[in-house]
């Protein structure tokens, strides 16, 4: 697991000429959290394709179910990452958020 900075939002969807755009909404929670890297092995062979998933978890008291995008940041080497929240769970004040995140690569 990784320690990250996360900031975590809730984003409402417009059109704009025909296409849907995102326009981030609100912000609901920045605060440390824990980043763990994929664990099952089609996880790992997606990631070198450029699909990435992961686990956020996160100590909160703040209602997280709104939730859609999340940021994270690494403290050390301040590469941050945007992912999509696929789903949420949560036991108390612990909140699980599975992400996923596309990676597209351009020539060389």
């Amino acid at each position: 697991m990784n320690n990250v900075i996360a900031k975590i939002y809730n984003t409402k969807q417009r059109l704009e000429a025909g296409f849907l755009t995102d326009e981030t909404g609100s912000l609901l929670l920045e605060q440390p959290a824990q980043l763990s890297s994929p664990t099952r092995p089609w996880e790992r062979a997606a990631a070198l394709e450029g699909v990435f998933s992961a686990t956020l978890y996160v100590q909160s008291a703040e209602d997280l179910t709104q939730s859609d995008l999340a940021v994270t940041e690494e403290p050390i080497s301040g590469q941050t990452r945007q992912w999509r929240v696929l789903s949420h769970a949560n036991s108390g004040p612990e909140w699980r958020l599975e992400l996923s995140s596309r990676e597209v690569r351009r020539g060389p």
